[in-house]
This record gives structure tokens, C-alpha cells and sequence, in this order.
């Protein structure tokens, strides 16, 4: 369906009925055509190519010329905010290496769990395991913040494609030091 101002189409009305607008303003599909018998040529011009939208993101658009078709190419250039190129991302974590792992073990056989008799109540008894086994973790490795700075912050970049990436490096970073199969 032709668009063009001068001409009242259904597309016309749905655009005004759902209140959106057509960025396009130049005819998008030209024709010539050549008639022996007047020796003239006729041309016409259509609007038939949209780019429909309802908010304030098209900053412009155009009509190019497409080599292989009587349609042109329209292109248009969107407002989309990129965030700040370093956004600053915190995570809580523990360090929990092999040597912390151990030294967690060890703190944890000294624990004197024949305190567990003096609790009657099952609930009593698993807060004293649960606040004891915290403690030597808390002791040995503490909940840290760590900041993560990523320069190429695009809106699909989430906390779970943060976390991934973050994951995979640092798992690129333990192959490349022990170069070790389990590793890789």
C-alpha cells in the first residue's frame, strides 16, 4: 500500500489509529517505463517501504539506491544511549583455594561437636553445627567485595553474562599458569 501524503490507504489509518509514526518521507520504490507506440516515458513513485515506530528513538532516515531491485534500500540511524564505557560491577565471594580448604579442614576436626548433647531441640542442635562451621569459614575466609570493571558495557551484557565472563577468564588464567589437562 502506497503511504504518501496525498493518498488515504488502510496503512495510513493503522498508523494513526495506533499512534506511531513512518520515519520515511522519500518515495522508496520508483519506476520507469517506456512506451514505443507514444515514444514517452512514464514514471511513478511510491511510498511502500516503512519504518514504523512509536517513541523518540529515530534520530534520521534515508533512501539509498539498490542495484538489484526497483525497491531502495532505507536505513535509519537510532538514539540509543550506551551506558558509561565503565560501569563498575561489585560481587561478594570467599577465597576458598586449596590451602584455605585445608586449613578449614583442620579447624573443623578441632571443633568439639559433643556440645551438640547439651540441645535438646533438632533445630537448636543444627544452629550450633551451622554457626560453628560459619565461624571457621568466616575466620579463614571472609566474605570480600570484589569490583569488576568492563569497558564494553552493552545492554545485553547482564550479572549472569558478568559472572560467565569473569569465570571464564579466570579459568583461562589458572590453564595458562599450570598448563595441566584438568585444566584445559
Amino acid at each position: 500500500m502506497d503511504n504518501s501524503p496525498s493518498i488515504k490507504s488502510n496503512i495510513s489509518v493503522f498508523i494513526t489509529n495506533n499512534d506511531i509514526v513512518n520515519f520515511v518521507q522519500k518515495p522508496t520504490r520508483v519506476c520507469t517505463k517506456f512506451y514505443k507506440k507514444k515514444n514517452s516515458t512514464k514514471c511513478s513513485s511510491t511510498l511502500i517501504d516503512l519504518f514504523l515506530h512509536n517513541g523518540d528513538l529515530v534520530d534520521e532516515t534515508d533512501v539509498f539506491q539498490c542495484p538489484f531491485s526497483d525497491h531502495k534500500f532505507v536505513v535509519a540511524k537510532l538514539a540509543i544511549k550506551k551506558e558509561s564505557s565503565i560501569v563498575k560491577k561489585e560481587i561478594s565471594c570467599r577465597n576458598l583455594s586449596s590451602e584455605n580448604i585445608l586449613k578449614i579442614n583442620s579447624c573443623i576436626d578441632k571443633i568439639d561437636f559433643k556440645k551438640i548433647r547439651i540441645f535438646d531441640d533438632i533445630n537448636d542442635k543444627w544452629k550450633f553445627v551451622k554457626e560453628e562451621l560459619t565461624k571457621v569459614i568466616d575466620e579463614i575466609a571472609p566474605i570480600r567485595k570484589i569490583t569488576l570493571k568492563n569497558p564494553n558495557q552493552f545492554p545485553w551484557y547482564d550479572d549472569d553474562l558478568l559472572r560467565l565472563k569473569h569465570q571464564k577468564d579466570s579459568a583461562y588464567k589458572k590453564y595458562h599458569c599450570s598448563h595441566s589437562v584438568i585444566d584445559k
